[in-house]
């Protein structure tokens, strides 16, 4: 089983085309990778929202990764998972991530599900 979670930003990649290469482009080269190990299980981290439609390159981009990857390779099983806002320390400070987070956990009595920030 080969399990990606590499990922960025496009502001942290510099570009948007460093970003694609890193979340788009590794991605896939793993799949081929993986297929020639004779690895039959491919399990990739996406986003909420991927879709390769969007208008939204972020989404645009984990929607097309979804999509590339597993085409002609001959894996017994492949999923995507689609984490939405990711909670936990970052080295970095995101406002826009920090305040998401802070109505995330609020809120989290909605959904039924205990969100835990670690």
């Amino acid at each position: 089983m080969l399990f990606c979670c590499i990922g960025t930003t496009i502001k942290k990649a510099g570009s948007q085309e460093a970003f694609r290469k890193v979340d788009y482009q590794i991605p896939l080269d793993l799949a081929a990778l993986a297929e020639k190990a004779r690895i039959n299980k491919f399990i990739v981290i996406s986003s909420l929202g991927a879709d390769p439609l969007s208008n939204n390159f972020y989404l645009k981009t984990k929607g097309e990764m979804e999509r590339d990857p597993i085409k002609g390779y001959s894996f017994q099983n492949s999923a995507f998972v689609r984490p939405s806002l990711l909670l936990g320390p970052r080295h970095e400070f995101r406002f826009g991530e920090r305040f998401a987070q802070f109505f995330m956990v609020l809120f989290s009595f909605f959904d039924g599900r205990k969100t835990k920030k670690i």
